[in-house]
Formats: C-alpha cells, sequence, structure tokens
C-alpha cells in the first residue's frame, strides 16, 4: 500500500505541475490532498481494526480488545466496520463463556448470518458452541448435523472458508454425546498448530473438562499448564485458576 500511495502521489504532482492553468493545478491539488487524505484515513482505521483482532486473537485479552473496537467503530465516519463488530463481538462472548448473549447476539443479527455461505458457518458454529456451553445437546446435535452437510458444500462455485478446526468441532459434538473416548481421539488428532492463541485456548479448556470427566489428571494437568502458558485475560483463565486454587 505504501508503494502504491507513493506512486500515486507522484503522478499527482506530475499532473498538478503541468497543468496549463492555475486553476487547474488548483483544482487537481484540492483533489489530490481529498483523495489522498481519505486513503491515510482508511488505512489509520485499518490499522485499529488489526490492532483489535490482534489483542483478541493473539493477546488473548478480549475486553480490551472489545474497547479497542468500540474506540474504531467511533472514528469510523465511513461505517465500514460496523458488520465486522458483529462477528467480532460472537468471539468476545465466547471468550467471556457468555452463550446466553452469544446467542442474542446472533438472533438481533440473523438476517447478516444468513447472507453468505461464510456467515452461515460462523451461524451454525455459534450456535453448537453457545448450547455445548450451556450443556444442550439437543441442539448441538442438531447444529452439528447442519455444519457437516455444509462441510463440502458449494454454493455458486464457491466452498466454504477454513474458519474452523473440524477435528474440534467433531470433539465437542462427541463430548456433548459423552462418548468421552471418541471425543478424546478428536482432541488429540486436531492440529492445534493452525490455530491462534484465542483458539488455542479454547481448544485446551475443553479438552481438559473432557480430561477431567475421564480422570486423566496428568492430561488435564498438561492442558492447564498450556492454558496459562497463553495466559491473557479470557474468563477461561478466571475459570481454570478459580477451579485448580
Amino acid at each position: 500500500m505504501g508503494i502504491i500511495y507513493i506512486i500515486f502521489a507522484i503522478y499527482s504532482i506530475y499532473i498538478i505541475m503541468t497543468a496549463q492553468k492555475f486553476s487547474q493545478k488548483l483544482l487537481f491539488g484540492i483533489l489530490f490532498i481529498l483523495i489522498f487524505s481519505i486513503a491515510l484515513y482508511a488505512e489509520y482505521l485499518r490499522h485499529l481494526y488489526q490492532h483489535a483482532i490482534q489483542t483478541i486473537a493473539y493477546d488473548v485479552m478480549p475486553q480490551k480488545g472489545k474497547k479497542e473496537y468500540d474506540d474504531l467503530l467511533k472514528k469510523d465516519i465511513f461505517k465500514a466496520y460496523n458488520s465486522s463488530k458483529v462477528i467480532y463481538d460472537t468471539l468476545y462472548y465466547a471468550d467471556m463463556l457468555e452463550p446466553s448473549s452469544l446467542l442474542e447476539t446472533m438472533e438481533t443479527h440473523y438476517k447478516m448470518f444468513h447472507q453468505n455461505i461464510d456467515n452461515l458457518l460462523i451461524w451454525h458454529y455459534n450456535q453448537l458452541y453457545a448450547h455445548f456451553l450451556l450443556k444442550d445437546t439437543k441442539i448441538v446435535q442438531e447444529e452439528y448435523t447442519k455444519i457437516i452437510r455444509m462441510k463440502d458444500a458449494k454454493v455458486k462455485g464457491h466452498k466454504l472458508s477454513p474458519l474452523y478446526n473440524w477435528d474440534f468441532i467433531d470433539a465437542l459434538y462427541l463430548f456433548s454425546r459423552k462418548d468421552y473416548k471418541q471425543s478424546f481421539n478428536c482432541f488429540k488428532k486436531t492440529n492445534i498448530q493452525n490455530l491462534n492463541n484465542r483458539e488455542k485456548l479454547h481448544y485446551y479448556y475443553q479438552f481438559s473438562n473432557l480430561c477431567r470427566v475421564m480422570h486423566n489428571h496428568s492430561m488435564e494437568e498438561e492442558c492447564i499448564k498450556k492454558i496459562r502458558q497463553i495466559g491473557g485475560t479470557s474468563k477461561i483463565i478466571e475459570v481454570v485458576n478459580h477451579e485448580n486454587e
């Protein structure tokens, strides 16, 4: 982007310098300043957005990330990041282990989540995860069935984006059905190298819960150790520390 801006600036200066009349130079100068200012402001907003994503996905600090995104929206005169905020809120409420707020957010923006196949996957995954937290086995099974149907689906030649880890989804589903052995195998099969810190936190948290049920204390302790190494301010950290005092 920096190279593009430099080329644009050089070209604009060339146009201004070669203009025959002063009125043309003035007009081109004003247009250049206006366009360049808007472009730079858009880059500034994009920087704030990326920082908010970094804060929740890698620093695993959902409270701070939410505040950063709220500040971004106040500065976003173009209203370009409003729809992305809805997706961001699903991450926040999942991290804070607030399934009811997560479900409420999705219901409020029902139409947005049904606009395309990727948003629909986000809808069904969060429905599954929220009801998993609520221990509603029936809904978990229903949502899991819908997600599996979508796995290899195509809409106008467009396949699903790789938004979630399928083995982790399988593990949650089997855990909810109390098929602990198969769930354990799916957790072990999950390629955690492809997960960001936030996703790893949820992975180790649910894996530790499964290991506790299975009385596999050594593996549970290993998962808790991983959770503490990731750190952050997620509700998961608070719950894990409280349960293991």
